[in-house]
């Protein structure tokens, strides 16, 4: 399968970030195709058990801080998850708390028309799918321009005034094309969308929004 490569491949640099950068939270999200305790295996054989966050015992999630505080700083969801009273209570059904937007983009331009497709849109997680995928698969190409900085703030912008939440995840297709990252950390400032959605207009706004946020 094209791209297909081991789990632990991708779970080894994160047990090593987790470990190297003791203030970070990350999320997993698994397309999962096989069953729920492989996943929960692959955890535990990569280490990353003791990191594994679990919702508090009414229901709610643990503040950042309290995650940084207890080093439970690793939220696992997956699309799948089986009905298994003996799996851990930290592996997650993605669509029990997120909800996210069509993912069947041809082109950049259709980015721009996406509508929700999975999940309830009053869960509190909100997953813009920002990708393209032509009839030969993933596209580097499109990829870069797709993540331009500026057209990715725009789309947020429209996304978050549009549905009225603050996108949670963006996923990308090869995030080292583009300057994504950038556009994530505006989006991580913003104060409210009205104040996005100008500052996102231009290549300016950028720097009056961090400006405004200092």
């Amino acid at each position: 399968m094209l791209g297909e490569k081991p789990v632990a491949h991708v779970l080894d640099p994160v047990a090593a970030f987790l470990k190297d950068e003791p203030d970070a939270v990350v999320t997993l999200i698994f397309e999962c195709y096989v069953p729920s305790r492989d996943v929960v295996t692959a955890i535990r054989d990569a280490g990353l058990e003791p990191y594994c966050v679990a919702l508090e015992e009414n229901g709610q999630w643990p503040t950042l801080g309290a995650m940084r505080k207890s080093g439970k700083r690793l939220v696992v969801m997956s699309d799948r998850v089986d009905p298994d009273p003996e799996l851990p209570a930290w592996l997650m059904k993605v669509w029990d708390h997120a909800w996210e937007t069509d993912w069947q983009a041809s082109s950049v331009d259709a980015l721009r028309t996406r509508m929700p497709r999975r999940g309830d849109q009053e869960n509190e997680l909100f997953i813009l799918n920002h990708f393209v995928t032509t009839v030969l698969g993933a596209s580097k190409a499109a990829a870069k321009r797709a993540n331009d900085a500026v057209f990715v703030r725009q789309r947020a912008a429209a996304a978050w005034q549009s549905f009225g939440q603050r996108p949670n995840f963006l996923v990308v297709d090869f995030y080292d094309a583009g300057d994504p990252g950038r556009a994530v950390a505006a989006i991580n400032r913003a104060k409210d969308a009205q104040q996005f959605a100008a500052a996102a207009l231009d290549g300016a706004g950028e720097d009056r929004q961090t400006k405004d946020g200092n």
